[in-house]
């Protein structure tokens, strides 16, 4: 399965079923990542996402637990914006 992703002038041409995304939060200075499925139909599912700190709107999400380092959770599909 592949998959194009096109964000500003970007276009990305992937060639898995899941993929990560990772950033530095600009104003905490604080990792966060998050983890995303391509479903069969070509729609996105996020499945994990991952903060090494908290703090400036990234509060940690319920149900997380501390893996090294990160707060790591499985984000209720419900609160992701579509």
């Amino acid at each position: 399965m592949s998959f194009c992703l096109a964000a500003g002038s970007v276009i990305l041409h992937l060639a898995t079923a899941e993929f990560t995304l990772s950033w530095t939060h600009s104003v905490e200075k604080t990792g966060w990542r998050e983890t995303w499925q391509i479903e069969a139909d070509k729609s996105l599912t996020l499945v994990e996402a991952a903060v090494r700190g908290s703090g400036a709107g990234m509060e940690p999400g319920d149900g997380a637990r501390l893996k090294e380092g990160w707060w790591v959770w499985t984000p209720d599909a419900a609160s992701v914006p579509s």
